[in-house]
């Protein structure tokens, strides 16, 4: 009887040591998912700094798209004066004078707005224009349209090359940033024809 006695008493004193065990257990898991909590933590907060450190000296789209938008609006408005001056012509279409009158009629219509999209970081033949420095009418006649020529097919009106240089740079400039030279390039030459007491052109 005794001998049973101790038995039992020894198979009682396994459980204490089974939840010291447990608590073990569960320290251990919770002591791992802190630490993975702060290892996801820490990794959000740097890949946010590199981020905004990158972002800061990214070159915005933003001017080259504006400078698109300014290029449609002229033609838009180009387009109108050419009609404008075509119909305040009355000499004989094709001939010396009527060519002369229609330029004359056009190039006295460009009105401010078109005049500064056009200066604005003008560059000609790789080199910036500064239109202080020189005759904007004298310009316009003898540089950006001074090309007006009967031919069989009507009359060709052209806009000469032309160029825009603009140089980008990041919004931030405390930050590390390269910028960068856009240059922009445009010409446009237009088709007159007079058919059935109607003027037409095309691009």
């Amino acid at each position: 009887m005794g001998f049973r006695k101790k038995e039992r008493f020894n198979n009682f004193s396994c459980f204490p040591h089974l939840g010291f065990q447990k608590k073990g257990q569960v320290f251990s898991l919770m002591f791992v998912f802190i630490t993975l909590f702060m290892c996801i933590i820490s990794s959000v907060y740097i890949y946010g700094i590199q981020q905004g450190n990158a972002e800061s000296s990214l070159i915005s789209p933003l001017v080259v798209l504006q400078v698109r938008d300014n290029l449609a609006i002229f033609e838009m408005r180009e387009k109108e004066l050419i009609e404008k001056s075509l119909e305040d012509v009355s000499e004989e279409f094709g001939s010396d004078d009527f060519l002369d009158k229609f330029r004359n009629n056009f190039i006295e219509g460009i009105d401010s707005e078109m005049k500064d999209f056009i200066f604005e970081d003008l560059m000609r033949n790789g080199e910036l224009l500064d239109s202080a420095e020189f005759d904007e009418d004298s310009f316009f006649r003898n540089v950006l349209y001074s090309k007006i020529e009967s031919s069989s097919d009507g009359l060709k009106f052209v806009r000469s090359k032309i160029g825009k240089s603009i140089s980008l740079s990041a919004s931030n400039e405390v930050k590390t940033n390269f910028p960068v030279d856009f240059l922009f390039e445009f010409e446009r030459e237009y088709l007159i024809s007079f058919e059935n007491n109607e003027f037409k052109f095309k691009t």
